[in-house]
């Protein structure tokens, strides 16, 4: 099999795992607090990574270039997004918490300008970036003109989270190109389940937790497929994909996020925001085309 056909095997788990895992993390923080909900999958996740860390033999790397990609990764890819993803959740469709991952291409273009030796933007990215973020503030538009205050925190809080998660993507690059994935992650989740854990027992000590076999059931699929596979996944296509290329990823997922929503959980989305959405991803599109269709013609897109 060759690279460029497993990358592409690995864009389509990674999409297929990340459209549905909305619905499923939408289920869970409606029963489990936010906090609570992360520490749970971080951990859940490390087991099924440790499996993996055993079962290849690999060892935990002693270098200091190791644990600065640990950290980037547990702080600024699980712990902070993940908490500030759950709470979002609880004030706004799972399909349009996904709409707002989609701008993880426009906030990688900026990331990459900022702190990737001689990367600028062209005519097309920033045009991308315009059109995006246009269409975010047509979503937020809506929510605010309705008085909809929490939904509007709630939006602020999964767009927050998409832009530390992708500046997360750039420091990963530059630091952990040479450290295997599932090494990586499951020292990262491991620490940022066990902190959470903590973090948890003294912020939500009270709060009601309701818990049956069907959120147990999604949150198992969370923290198997949502945690311990799409982000070994993930982690490698970082290591032979441009950062911009890869978050093309945002551009299939809130389509199917906001398919599976509307059928598996009657989700419904105004308008403005369908409008909106649009925008975001048009502007991903005009970001990302010309990568995607050297992907798609069999041409070398890896990272030199």
């Amino acid at each position: 099999m060759s690279l460029n056909t497993r990358i592409v095997a690995g864009l389509a788990a990674v999409t297929i795992i990340f459209g549905t895992s909305w619905m499923a993390n939408k289920i869970v923080v409606e029963s489990i607090p936010p906090i609570t909900t992360a520490a749970l999958r971080l951990l859940l996740g490390a087991s099924c990574l440790f499996i993996g860390v055993k079962a290849q033999r690999l060892s935990i790397p002693r270098e200091r270039s190791f644990y600065r990609a640990v950290g980037a990764i547990a702080l600024l890819s699980f712990s902070i997004p993940f908490v500030l993803t759950n709470w979002g959740l609880r004030y706004v469709p799972s399909g349009l918490a996904a709409v707002m991952y989609a701008t993880m291409p426009f906030w990688v273009a900026l990331f990459s300008r900022m702190f990737v030796a001689k990367h600028s933007l062209n005519v097309w990215t920033k045009l991308s970036l315009v059109v995006g973020f246009l269409g975010v503030v047509i979503i937020l538009g809506e929510n605010v003109s309705l008085r909809e205050v929490k939904s509007v925190w709630g939006i602020l809080a999964v767009l927050t989270s998409t832009a530390i998660q992708a500046f997360s993507l750039i420091a990963v690059k530059i630091e952990g190109d040479r450290y295997s994935s599932t090494v990586m992650n499951f020292v990262a989740m491991a620490f940022s389940g066990i902190v959470l854990l903590v973090v948890s027992l003294l912020l939500e000590p009270g709060a009601t937790v309701q818990l049956n076999q069907r959120v147990l059931l999604w949150l198992i699929y969370l923290s198997l497929f949502g945690n311990g596979i799409v982000f070994v996944v993930y982690f490698w296509l970082v290591k032979f994909v441009e950062p911009v290329l890869l978050s093309m990823v945002s551009f299939v997922t809130p389509v199917l996020a906001v398919a599976v929503g509307v059928f598996a959980l009657n989700e419904s989305l105004g308008l403005q925001v369908l409008i909106g959405a649009f925008f975001v991803l048009a502007g991903i599109v005009l970001a990302n085309g010309p990568g995607l269709r050297r992907l798609l013609a069999g041409r070398q897109v890896v990272s030199q």
